[in-house]
């Protein structure tokens, strides 16, 4: 999602504009924890290496 769709599902929800502001950071900080975290297993699980016949 798009930082104006979470704004204005949040906007919607008619809270306060402190809480608004708290709810917005908390939801970016686990985008960016996801995002950091996520490839890891990936990479784990990923594709499995092809031996060449050497």
């Amino acid at each position: 999602m798009s930082y104006t769709v979470i704004d204005k599902v949040i906007i919607a929800l008619k809270t306060d504009l402190l809480i608004n502001d708290t709810i917005k950071g908390a939801i970016l900080i686990l985008v960016i924890f996801i995002q950091i975290i996520g490839p890891k297993p990936r990479d784990r699980f990923g594709k499995p290496k092809v031996e060449t016949g050497k």
